[in-house]
């Protein structure tokens, strides 16, 4: 491995336990305290374990042994299997990191936006959520090359069909995204990122959007984010009050921001390397999901995330959780160490 390669690479991941009786007192008592009717944000679909995260761990064991240190981030529970003097693990729960002022919080934006403040975090890490796995053998410069996150700059459009969806959160970060950069400025400053060839046929929509003078939106995939710590506290040095308010949100709120603004930031900024958007892919649970089951026997890309969408009305959800638990024992049958 060449020295200027040789860094610390951390992993970051929350996790709830939606069905823990104390955090749902703790939950429900804060909705009464604010009066605030039920939204989106609270919905069963948003707090549901499907006991992927076990999987990630196995998976990131198997596939990722180069990571040094994996952050557990937790209101206080953990699930049963886990081993809490595993080598690799830090157990973080939110009070170990978000200043007081912001807690209880049951907002992903609170927790994801206060990240840089975990202990002993390298400044370089990657962001995963606990619906996501590897599926193949990564390696250090999947996630990171010479000091700066992979990732991928392309131009996109923002819309919405319905209310209280994350459009607003992605609307209020392009918001801050156009009045920091000049789109312009941006893109000639570092143009062979925006117009790589990784990207493909994706290049086209960047082309389409040029003569449009604001960035309406930036492609994203519901997968992992590389980061730099330095960042983080680079935007909440310039947007304080902003970032300040969301987390004063015991709940996602209409016009957040979120970790996206981050990202969004490194890539006007110019701190990545491109890498092709082809490696990581978001699929949605359903109650047939053979799809699911072809990914993971393919093996052809590198994360991939499993998400529940409150729009999937399950027939049986239990069955349907058992079903994707039996396909990811099948893909990852070992214990991994942070297992008891």
């Amino acid at each position: 491995m060449k020295q200027d390669e040789d860094y610390p690479i951390d992993i970051v991941i929350p996790w709830v336990d939606g069905s823990d009786p104390d955090w749902i007192c703790e939950k429900n008592k804060k909705i009464e305290e604010l009066s605030i009717p039920s939204v989106a944000s609270f919905s069963e679909a948003r707090f549901r374990d499907w006991d992927i995260i076990r999987y990630f761990f196995r998976s990131v064991e198997l596939y990722a042994p180069w990571v040094r240190t994996v952050h557990f981030v937790t209101w206080g529970h953990l699930p049963k299997w886990m081993d809490p003097n595993a080598p690799k693990l830090h157990i973080v729960r939110h009070k170990d990191y978000i200043p007081q002022a912001y807690l209880p919080t049951f907002s992903s934006h609170t927790i994801e936006l206060n990240m840089h403040r975990i202990p002993d975090l390298a400044e370089h890490f990657i962001y995963f959520n606990d619906d996501m796995l590897l599926l193949r053998p990564a390696k250090r410069t999947d996630f990171f090359k010479k000091g700066l996150p992979r990732d991928y700059a392309l131009l996109n459009v923002l819309a919405s069909s319905f209310r209280g969806s994350a459009a607003d959160t992605s609307l209020t970060d392009i918001e801050v995204i156009n009045t920091t950069f000049r789109k312009k400025d941006v893109i000639r400053k570092h143009f062979f990122k925006w117009f790589h060839p990784v990207y493909g046929k994706h290049l086209l929509r960047t082309l389409y959007l040029m003569p449009i003078p604001l960035f309406l939106n930036l492609s994203w995939t519901h997968t992992c984010s590389s980061f730099l710590k330095s960042t983080f506290y680079k935007v909440w040095f310039h947007e304080y009050d902003l970032l300040d308010s969301t987390c004063r949100h015991p709940f996602r709120t209409r016009r957040d921001v979120n970790q996206w603004l981050i990202r969004q930031w490194q890539l006007c900024e110019g701190t990545f390397i491109p890498v092709s958007p082809k490696s990581r892919v978001a699929m949605l649970i359903r109650n047939k999901n053979e799809g699911i089951r072809k990914l993971l026997e393919e093996h052809k890309k590198t994360v991939v995330c499993l998400n529940e969408n409150s729009s999937v009305r399950f027939k049986d959800v239990n069955k349907t959780i058992e079903e994707i638990n039996t396909m990811l024992e099948k893909e990852f049958p070992a214990k991994s160490s942070f297992e008891l």
